[in-house]
Parts: C-alpha cells; structure tokens; sequence
C-alpha cells in the first residue's frame, strides 16, 4: 500500500517480497528471480523460518539460486527481533502518523512542488 511503512520486528506484518526491510530495497526486487517462481508471494517475514527451498518454490533451485536463497535466509533471519511485533507507520510525511491533514500535505506538496 502507497504510503505505509512497516518497521520490521517480529516480522508478523512486514510482506517477505513487498516491503522494504529497512535498507531500501524490496526482495521481489533484488531476488528477482527467486520471487518470480515463489509460491506464495503473499508470505510475512515471521515465515521465513519455517520456508525451506524445497516447497517454497514451483520448481528445484540452481546451485546457484540455492545460495542466493541462503544469503536472503541470513540477511531476512539476522533482521528480526522475536520480542516486539512490528509496526505499521505513515511514510508520506515526517510524523510518520496518518491523519487527512498528513495526506492533505503530501498531496499539496506533489501538486506545489513545494
């Protein structure tokens, strides 16, 4: 969804593919290949740990796809934080909270180019 940012936690909410994780970038985009033959692009980080390369996938993973698999395994498990559940915030503007005043300032800012 436009304008909402997830700070990732637990990983209860943040999307594995669809949200960016913190270091701006998205999965789907940097492991293009990996998301295009997932399974379940739908899937939450806190389901990371229960995936494994066999049943993630609609076919059999290169030796080569099997490594990028386990450095995005690493790089996704090293992120999260069992204790807290994550966070949904507002990104569109600088109090990271949604109000109409917030979107109302973010689309004058687009039209006003302020």
């Amino acid at each position: 969804m436009a304008g909402r940012g997830v700070q990732l936690n637990r990983g209860n909410i943040a999307g594995l593919w669809s949200d960016d994780l913190g270091d701006n970038f998205l999965l789907k985009d940097k492991y293009l290949e990996l998301f295009e033959i997932c399974i379940n692009k739908e899937c939450t980080v806190d389901k990371m740990e229960s995936l494994n390369h066999l049943s993630a996938f609609r076919r059999r993973l290169s030796s080569e796809m099997l490594q990028k698999w386990n450095d995005m395994r690493k790089y996704v498990l090293g992120k999260t934080d069992k204790v807290k559940n994550d966070e949904i915030y507002w990104k569109l503007d600088n109090s990271r909270e949604y109000s109409t005043k917030s979107m109302y300032r973010w689309l004058e800012k687009k039209h006003c180019g302020s």
